[in-house]
């Protein structure tokens, strides 16, 4: 079971009357929960988000797909909405599932290129679907 919460209000009330529920359960006055300590990294499976600011020219796209596919990424969307100059164009690529470590040899090289006009951004989407392993 986990059980999380931010600040004050439903979340923390919930624990805390689970909390309770446990506590008369168990007949005790300290509740004992299973308890399975995990190591916090970075480095986990996950699809990422990247956006990119570049200097529009033909072929972008292609060496992007061509750097993230020579580490192991695979592409799942890119989104370009119309409208943005094309000295300063702006465009999000997301992944499937990787580690973020692939995704960032990636971006190594990315980061180069002579389009780029901004450092690219590499979020890792976190999903509610998601669950803990086992």
């Amino acid at each position: 079971m986990v059980f999380s919460g931010h600040g004050a209000g439903a979340h923390p009330t919930a624990v805390a009357v689970v909390s309770d529920l446990l506590a008369v359960a168990q007949q005790c006055g300290v509740v004992h929960q299973p308890v399975r300590k995990r190591a916090v990294v970075g480095e986990f499976l996950a699809p990422h988000y990247l956006r990119f600011v570049v200097s529009d020219k033909p072929g972008i796209v292609s060496a992007i797909a061509g750097a993230l596919a020579k580490v192991g990424a695979n592409i799942d969307s890119i989104l370009q909405r119309p409208g943005y100059p094309k000295d300063r164009l702006p465009f999000v690529v997301t992944t499937e599932p990787c580690l973020t470590s692939v995704v960032e040899r990636a971006l190594r090289s990315i980061a180069k290129m002579d389009c780029m006009l901004e450092k690219p951004l590499c979020l890792q989407m976190l999903r509610i679907e998601d669950k803990a392993e086992d």
